[in-house]
């Protein structure tokens, strides 16, 4: 019996021994094959690793990419089959079934396309790339439903996506009324469906005046109310169309922010903001404020400086320049045969040179002079300074401007402080 047994001892030796060179073979492959991938892609290299480890997804995979996407080795049908085989031997990476998606579709392969693309969002739900890559694909197949399932989804998952998913749907001919019923009803979104349907010009799709303005009240008046920088965008769009509208809710939009300037809604100043009380927005109703690129003027808000130690707008001059000086402007509009008077408060200190600042009333399409005010020279206490003009022609838009001529004499470096307010135009 002991000689039997002994005769049977080569056995396990030998399966052992079997078994120890099939692993150092398989760990020799997969060694040999990932030497030949680390060089710079080589169609060759990767098919060569392949054959050493047909069973490493991750070869399959970069092999497929690069039949795909390099044109040196374009082979959609190598590519789909290779990126299928990643997908067989790794099932669960999600990034497998999306670049395979995008393979099949670049084949024209539409079912295995939706297949693929699900199978990734299956996998990663909570991916907004991979729910927008497939919403992408149902446009291109016209598929409205899914398409809107995708992007509700999508938007959900990453505002991000909120304003190209708009674009999305305004581009399949989606509805407002869809849009609406998906569409999310926070302050931010609200704000942005509006500023991209006002962006929209002919000869595209373009949202209704009449939508555009239901959409700007229901923001405008809902608690979250729009700031007037944020605003700003839709009184641009009105002055587009029309100027009255566009002022009318200038003021319903500051109002909304507890904003008054109760002589501009009266009509008794056709200028908003002339006593400096609330800070400059750039916007056609308030005052446009030069900077000096040379920083030979400044100009500024100063409180307590104004009348009755109101706000004043300050303008500073540094001596460094002979000045040309056209400075804050404000833009309105003059009805026709209509009689103004353009009066402002004024104070200087040690202002040099004989040319002073005076303001002037223009055209706005011509630049054409109408009328001035007399000039502000030296060192002065408070004064006012009026100036009136008849607008005999068609109603227009006017600009009023703070400026200054340059001087022709040696000493023409222009030095000072002046401070101005209560700036009017006042219908006579």
């Amino acid at each position: 019996m002991i000689k039997i047994a002994s005769r049977w001892l080569w056995v396990p030796r030998t399966v052992l021994s079997l078994v120890l060179l099939a692993s150092a073979w398989h760990a020799y492959s997969n060694w040999r094959a990932a030497r030949l991938v680390e060089r710079p892609l080589q169609l060759q290299d990767f098919k060569e690793a392949i054959r050493w480890a047909p069973n490493q997804h991750q070869y399959h995979f970069r092999l497929g990419i690069l039949y795909r996407d390099q044109l040196g080795f374009l082979n959609l049908q190598e590519a789909c089959t290779h990126l299928q085989k990643a997908c067989d031997l790794n099932p669960y990476s999600w990034q497998y079934w999306l670049e395979l998606g995008r393979c099949y579709e670049f084949a024209g392969r539409t079912e295995e396309t939706e297949q693929a693309y699900r199978q990734a969002v299956r996998l990663n739900p909570r991916s907004s790339t991979y729910r927008w890559r497939l919403a992408n694909f149902y446009l291109r197949l016209g598929k409205g439903e899914q398409l809107l399932e995708q992007i509700v989804e999508t938007m959900r998952l990453d505002a991000a996506y909120r304003e190209p998913s708009l674009a999305l749907l305004w581009q399949a001919g989606i509805s407002l009324k869809q849009i609406e019923k998906l569409w999310p009803k926070d302050h931010d979104s609200l704000l942005l469906r509006l500023k991209f349907l006002v962006r929209q010009q002919p000869p595209g799709r373009i949202a209704s005046p009449a939508d555009l303005h239901r959409y700007w009240d229901e923001l405008r008046d809902s608690r979250n109310h729009p700031s007037v920088s944020e605003g700003l965008f839709y009184i641009e769009y009105l002055l587009q169309r029309n100027l009255p509208e566009a002022r009318k809710e200038w003021v319903l939009l500051n109002r909304t922010n507890d904003i008054r300037d109760p002589d501009f809604e009266a009509g008794r100043n056709l200028l908003w903001n002339g006593n400096f009380e609330q800070l400059f927005l750039p916007s056609f109703f308030d005052w446009e404020v030069p900077l000096s690129e040379t920083r030979s003027f400044e100009v500024r808000r100063a409180e307590k400086q104004g009348e009755s130690l109101s706000t004043a707008l300050q303008l500073e001059f540094k001596g460094t320049e002979n000045l040309n000086f056209n400075g804050p402007s404000h833009r309105f509009f003059a009805e026709t045969q209509q009689t103004l008077e353009v009066v402002f408060w004024a104070r200087s200190e040690n202002l040099t040179t004989e040319q002073g600042v005076f303001l002037e009333i223009s055209e706005v399409t011509t630049g054409n002079p109408i009328v001035e005010t007399p000039q502000i020279r030296g060192t002065t206490s408070a004064t006012v300074y009026r100036a009136a003009f008849r607008n005999a022609a068609p109603a227009r838009v006017l600009r009023l401007q703070f400026k200054r001529r340059p001087s022709r004499q040696i000493d023409n470096k222009i030095k000072g402080i002046i401070w101005i307010d209560s700036v009017a135009v006042r219908p006579g």
